[in-house]
């Protein structure tokens, strides 16, 4: 995709019609697969409509949004105009916002925070979500378990993160206590840290 189909198909997200917005988003998440793309899509003004549209009342046009801000935070440039999303995102891990949601979304959103998660330049905002991640892994559903606890992994391969991780009040799973079990022996210093 070239510059010029990237402002196009960006235009296409303030389209008023509901269904040529979904499509646009969908076409847009799959083509922000590529650097390139990413890049284009960045320099084409995508961010900041797609942080926009992460509050439209349709949820299908909400869940392309967040999956097509998952794939173009694979690209650190893009990550550094990210930072306004990131603490919408975290917004909907909280237990209230999770059951207005619904599970399609919140994984999606799982996803897309461990794709920005990958670095860690952002991580000082999941401090206060820690719970919140912990949380999910004592859900039922294997899906958002298995994305909380990449995004949990990616956020302790940031040392600084290691002993807020250790030291969140939560209670223990058996999932989480091998999580934390693991996280020890590779950390033995934070060990004493959780009781």
């Amino acid at each position: 995709m070239d510059p010029y189909e990237a402002k196009t198909l960006v235009a296409l997200l303030y389209a008023s019609d509901e269904g040529v917005l979904e499509r646009a988003l969908v076409t847009l998440a799959n083509l922000a697969t590529m650097e390139i793309n990413q890049n284009n899509l960045r320099e084409g003004g995508c961010l900041h409509r797609l942080q926009n549209l992460l509050s439209h009342p349709k949820e299908e046009i909400r869940l392309a949004s967040i999956r097509a801000l998952g794939n173009l935070a694979l690209n650190e440039e893009n990550q550094r105009e990210m930072k306004g999303v990131i603490p919408i995102l975290l917004s909907f891990l909280t237990k209230r916002t999770r059951e207005e949601e619904g599970e399609e979304i919140v994984e999606a959103v799982l996803t897309t925070l461990g794709n920005v998660a990958v670095l860690p330049n952002y991580h000082e905002e999941f401090y206060t979500y820690l719970h919140s991640l912990y949380a999910l892994i004592d859900l039922e559903s294997l899906p958002l378990q298995l994305q909380a606890l990449k995004l949990l992994v990616n956020l302790s391969t940031n040392p600084e993160m290691v002993p807020s991780l250790l030291g969140a009040k939560v209670s223990y799973s058996k999932t989480l206590s091998t999580f934390v079990s693991v996280r020890r022996k590779r950390f033995p210093k934070y060990s004493g840290i959780v009781t």
